[in-house]
């Protein structure tokens, strides 16, 4: 286990620009604050789509996590109502052209509502029928007259109704295509991957239901099964199951990415004892045949708890893994622990890139780039996303310092009960706190291109990267909007505006020459 604390590189704590020595040009951030609106918590999808960028984006992260199922804070970061429902979550799409340098709101979610019900009620008596668009991917189905672009949508659990996908083919008008499938407990989907003319996906939150009058809860990131489905036709076909359930494990609960690399389509799944990494070539006729690559997290066991992100660079397919809910499941009582990065070549070999040594079947394994866990930071829940662009590979890390201040002393790790004793939590967030972002050519030398969310340090993560002929945009999240607390002078909790808190993103106009030193 590492644990570092640093001071930020910068005196100011928000920047407009940053860059390391090595970006002859630097990252310029052209949103913030959600869009001036900071119940805008993630960029949960990007795509580049007829020569602009768009933006998807989940609303009010924070009181839907306390609306569902609290961590046991000892304060609650940000202020929400008593019924969550009284915030309008309807999710938005936003659009960038580089050539016109501004933002336009392109789509906003309806209101759900119910049979029978009022459209013209209050905000809290109606039901956003999206809370989030959680992927986007341009895709040209047999029935598609010119590319389009798929997102996937996130239901509220309490509109009992299933997600769909939208579809645009002007990137103005979106419109509902045929549910995923007929199970109206899925309320969102989180891997999008195009393949051999198909579009491949898995479903990746259920909610419960209802029973006696009570909401019976939600679970956001795992299904308790692991299913891939595909369609080649999203605009008139339904969509097909391709794999035995779950892969013939009942411990892989969901599919968190699929990405294609090498002719093959792998799929990374989410397993208490482990991930698991599969692949297929899709022929013939579904369930296809699957081939495991690894198993019980690449030998890290629990630690290595679900595969985040894939991404194909070079000769291999890079592998990002985390923890369930930020480095830490408690429920099933993982962690908490930094997150790794690995590699599998075409011939299945593997390496470990960014982790721990330990003993395989393949013998010992030591990080090649010689750092451990997470870039050696303890708080490194899991690299969430990845991106190869002008021959660089990107890994985007989520940071969790900033909610060490709530967390009750009792339940800290051994090694943080030891630091505290030093620093104060509120030091110990601002020291450190923000996400981090680093680049690789060939996967052994690595250099951070920022370490404190480009000066945010409310920038808890990134959430996507997209690479364009305009350069690298990155989507961070950042979900302490509108209000956020704070320790008022008589040491007490309270909440205050807060302007840095809801998404941003940053744009690498240039890419850069220079090599890793």
């Amino acid at each position: 286990m590492h644990l570092r604390l640093r001071r930020p590189k910068h005196q100011a704590d928000y920047a407009a620009t940053a860059y390391p020595a090595s970006i002859e040009r630097p990252f310029v951030r052209i949103a913030e604050a959600g869009f001036g609106d900071g119940w805008n918590s993630y960029p949960h999808s990007m795509a580049w789509f007829r020569d602009a960028l768009y933006v998807g984006t989940t609303r009010a992260n924070l009181c839907s996590i306390k609306a569902a199922r609290p961590p046991g804070f000892v304060f609650w970061p940000i202020r929400c109502p008593d019924d969550v429902y009284e915030i309008d979550r309807r999710a938005e799409i936003w659009r960038f052209a580089p050539s016109e340098g501004t933002w336009e709101r392109v789509y906003k979610s309806p209101w759900y509502v119910p049979p029978g019900g009022n459209p013209d009620a209050p905000a809290a008596q109606r039901v956003p029928r999206d809370i989030g668009y959680r992927g986007m991917k341009v895709f040209r189905g047999v029935s598609d007259e010119t590319e389009a672009l798929y997102v996937l949508t996130w239901s509220p659990s309490k509109s009992g109704q299933p997600s769909i996908m939208l579809r645009s083919t002007d990137g103005r008008e979106f419109v509902p295509t045929t549910p995923h499938e007929e199970d109206s407990t899925v309320t969102t989907y989180r891997a999008l991957c195009a393949y051999k003319g198909r579009l491949f996906t898995a479903p990746a939150g259920r909610t419960a239901g209802w029973k006696g009058g009570k909401h019976m809860g939600v679970e956001d990131c795992a299904v308790g099964q692991a299913v891939v489905l595909e369609n080649a036709d999203p605009l008139r076909r339904p969509w097909r199951v391709v794999n035995v359930p779950s892969f013939g494990d009942r411990g892989n609960l969901a599919v968190f990415d699929l990405h294609a690399f090498n002719d093959y389509l792998y799929a990374g799944t989410v397993n208490a004892q482990g991930f698991q990494l599969w692949k297929t070539d899709a022929e013939g006729e579904p369930p296809y045949k699957w081939v495991k690559v690894l198993t019980q997290g690449a030998h890290r066991g629990p630690l290595n708890e679900g595969i985040a992100t894939l991404c194909a660079h070079g000769e291999h397919l890079y592998i990002g893994t985390g923890i369930q809910s930020g480095g830490y499941d408690r429920p099933l009582n993982i962690g908490p622990a930094a997150a790794e990065i690995l590699r599998v070549a075409a011939d299945d070999s593997w390496d470990v890139v960014v982790g721990s040594p330990r003993k395989t079947p393949r013998g010992f394994k030591s990080p090649i780039s010689r750092f451990g866990p997470g870039f050696n930071n303890f708080f490194a829940g899991y690299f969430w996303t990845s991106g190869s662009h002008d021959g660089w590979l990107y890994m985007g890390t989520y940071d969790w310092s900033h909610f060490y201040p709530y967390m009750p002393q009792e339940k800290f790790p051994a090694r943080m009960a030891r630091a505290c004793r030093y620093v104060s939590l509120e030091q110990l967030a601002a020291s450190r706190a923000g996400c981090e972002l680093w680049r690789t050519r060939d996967g052994e030398r690595w250099e951070a291109l920022t370490d404190n969310g480009f000066g945010n340090r409310y920038n808890f993560g990134i959430r996507r990267l997209v690479s364009t002929p305009h350069g690298l945009f990155v989507g961070v999240a950042n979900p302490f909007g509108p209000e956020v607390s704070y320790k008022n002078e008589q040491g007490q909790w309270d909440y205050r505006p807060n302007p840095r808190g809801g998404l941003e993103v940053w744009w690498l106009q240039q890419n850069p020459q220079r090599e890793c030193q």
